[in-house]
């Protein structure tokens, strides 16, 4: 980008909304204004009258995990129907594949319907690894025909305060130093399987080993297949 060039204006969704859930994207954007683009939370009025070069969209298929069917439709209908608008207007559509389907999934038919309709829409797709590239290629054939790339998933370094020495931090969890420790940290959801995470852990045969699950189950349950599973 030359002296006298404009930036390069990104409609992000999400950008900084979700810091206090996951700091990735804030950390991301920050780093890519750091650069020089400009870097806006996307909104339906900006995404209507805004002027972008690029909308990079993350979780787009999280609407599939709505659970009413009527609010789904609609949410999803709104997004192809931007999609499209932006397109008519030169921006260009990339897609960060974090996941090959929505979390859950409650309405296979629509879920069907929206990667019919979203997936020609996309101009650029981004990966973290490059068995995620060539996983999201083989799912998704579509993205084979259009630019795609590998951007590793950045650290959290930078993100949380660093008080503690870690001998320090065993002697306050009552840690032998030299025990093994494994680290569940996050949103427990039902997908990600942490009963199952407990089930494997217990077999095995070091019992100097911990496991810390740290996080809020999505629901009561969940809860009580997790402690169950301990």
């Amino acid at each position: 980008m030359t002296a006298d060039a404009s930036p390069l204006r990104v409609l992000a969704w999400p950008a900084f909304d979700n810091t206090t859930g996951n700091p990735y994207n804030r950390l991301l954007y920050e780093a890519m204004e750091r650069q020089g683009p400009q870097v806006d939370e996307f909104t339906p009025r900006r995404a209507l009258l805004g002027v972008y070069d690029i909308w990079h969209m993350h979780w787009p298929d999280d609407l599939l995990s709505i659970r009413d069917k009527r609010a789904a439709l609609l949410r999803v209908v709104g997004l192809i129907l931007l999609m499209a608008w932006m397109r008519l207007r030169g921006t260009r559509i990339v897609w960060t594949v974090h996941d090959l389907g929505p979390h859950e999934s409650y309405h296979p038919v629509l879920e069907r319907w929206f990667w019919r309709f979203f997936l020609p829409q996309i101009d650029g797709f981004i990966s973290l690894s490059q068995h995620g590239k060539r996983m999201a290629e083989r799912v998704f054939p579509a993205l084979q025909d259009v630019p795609g790339f590998v951007v590793p998933h950045g650290h959290y370094r930078d993100a949380y305060a660093d008080t503690l020495a870690k001998d320090d931090a065993r002697q306050a969890l009552d840690l032998a130093p030299d025990a093994p420790v494994l680290l569940y940290v996050g949103r427990i959801r039902r997908y990600k399987n942490v009963p199952h995470l407990v089930r494997i852990f217990r077999m095995l045969e070091d019992e100097a080993a911990r496991l810390f699950v740290v996080g809020n189950p999505a629901s009561r349950t969940l809860r009580r297949d997790i402690r169950t599973a301990a």
